[in-house]
């Protein structure tokens, strides 16, 4: 997005929270910056830098009692050559648009990790596993619908371009998302999701996968598991991966701490040998304040049997 459209945005939002021009009440601007030192341990895998790997602008306003608007955007760099922001999400949402349920309808947060990356939180540190394996966008535009069922189950449904938030459509192919999840007690979350999209007959996309967790007060465990297949009747690409962390945490003086711990596996071909990436990292995180993390951590990443690579890391996470 252009930097013109993004000032444009800006100003409506702004305009938005100073008259309170069609909101039942004021609107709300928030965000969130991650940022990071890193020193790679081999000299020829990366340079050594400091790097925002993300800056989000969000602002949310009701516009009636039942309809909400939110404009978020994000910032990156672009080849690694110049900052930019662009549009994340822009949707309107009706809540109880049928009992316990709400539909939106623009671009909006995809179903497939969801659950998974509100539970790992670190979002600071690392994407989920199919997030960085860039395996599914994390936004799409289309209409949604996601609510509560009896039994503590509840589901998001997603019919979208499926070209993701940072490309418009190309084809007149559409990408179906469905997601159910359950929380049998509050320290255990469950969910299960299933995408598709046939672009060609030859040119089928198509992924599934689960995710599981246990939060108690000291102990946090999660793992997730996806399994895509790519292509057509004569000729199909499956690509899996796993992930498994861990987090242990503590008051010390006052100030919570928390060990995180984290292992990948990931298999971009299941038909090649030897080409499965191995990525692991710990971390710690203080916590100077609940809007400010400071978080360094060690990562391994071994693809095959090549050599691994370390890198160094310090994190770092604030809201506003």
């Amino acid at each position: 997005m252009q930097s013109s459209t993004a000032g444009l945005i800006l100003l409506a939002a702004a305009l938005a929270v100073s008259t309170g021009y069609g909101a039942a009440e004021p609107g709300l601007v928030t965000g969130k910056a991650y940022f990071e030192y890193t020193y790679p341990l081999e000299s020829d895998s990366g340079i050594t830098q400091f790097h925002f790997t993300r800056f989000y602008f969000t602002y949310e306003t009701k516009i009636s009692k039942r309809h909400t608007v939110r404009f978020r955007l994000d910032g990156d760099e672009v080849d690694g050559k110049k900052w930019r922001p662009y549009l994340k999400q822009a949707y309107v949402s009706w809540q109880d648009i049928i009992p316990r349920a709400e539909a939106i309808f623009g671009m909006q947060e995809t179903p497939n990790f969801s659950y998974s990356e509100k539970f790992w939180g670190y979002r600071s540190v690392e994407k989920t596993i199919m997030d960085k394996n860039k395996i599914t966008s994390s936004a799409d535009v289309g209409i949604g619908i996601k609510g509560e069922l009896p039994f503590k189950f509840a589901y998001h449904l997603l019919y979208a371009n499926g070209t993701g938030y940072s490309e418009p459509e190309d084809d007149n192919s559409k990408k179906g998302y469905g997601l159910l999840a359950l929380t049998p007690v509050k320290a255990i979350t469950l969910s299960a999701f299933y995408d598709y999209e046939a672009r060609t007959a030859e040119n089928i996309y198509a992924t599934y996968g689960a995710f599981g967790g246990l939060n108690l007060k000291w102990i946090k465990l999660g793992g997730e598991y996806f399994n895509r297949k790519v292509g057509g009747v004569n000729t199909t690409t499956t690509t899996t991966g796993i992930s498994a962390y861990g987090k242990l945490s503590w008051k010390i003086k006052g100030y919570l701490g928390n060990v995180i711990a984290r292992v990948d596996i990931y298999d971009p071909n299941a038909a090649k040998l030897y080409d499965e990436e191995t990525y692991a990292l710990i971390c710690y995180d203080f916590v100077a304040d609940k809007n400010f993390h400071i978080i360094p951590n060690a990562r391994r990443t071994w693809i095959g049997s090549d050599p691994p690579i370390d890198t160094i890391y310090i994190n770092f996470e604030f809201k506003y």
